[in-house]
């Protein structure tokens, strides 16, 4: 049998639930992660301005050049300012050609 009633819902009252999140502490994360690809970036930089500062001094790698006036000599280890932290770098190093 059917009953004539209709079923009403219920109406439950809304939860609240308080998460306690290290705001402080992730946003530093984040500051230092940044800071570090800041610095990545800027090495990478760096270091494709010196190898193109050698390039127009000694000409591309293994291509003989008539005109070159100074031939590739290694690299060594150096030391820069960038974002006021003191970083090491392999920096690129040319030797001139004698003219006698």
């Amino acid at each position: 049998m059917k009953s004539g009633m209709k079923r009403t819902a219920q109406v439950v009252p809304a939860a609240q639930v308080h998460l306690t999140l290290p705001i402080q502490s992730v946003l530093q994360d984040v500051q230092h992660a940044s800071y570090g690809l800041c610095i990545n970036a800027g090495k990478q930089v760096l270091a494709a301005m010196m190898e193109a500062d050698r390039v127009a001094l000694c000409g591309p790698k293994g291509v003989p050049d008539a005109d070159r006036r100074a031939l590739r000599a290694g690299s060594t280890r150096s030391s820069v300012v960038l974002g006021g932290q003191r970083i090491s770098v392999r920096r690129p190093r040319a030797r001139a050609l004698d003219a006698g």
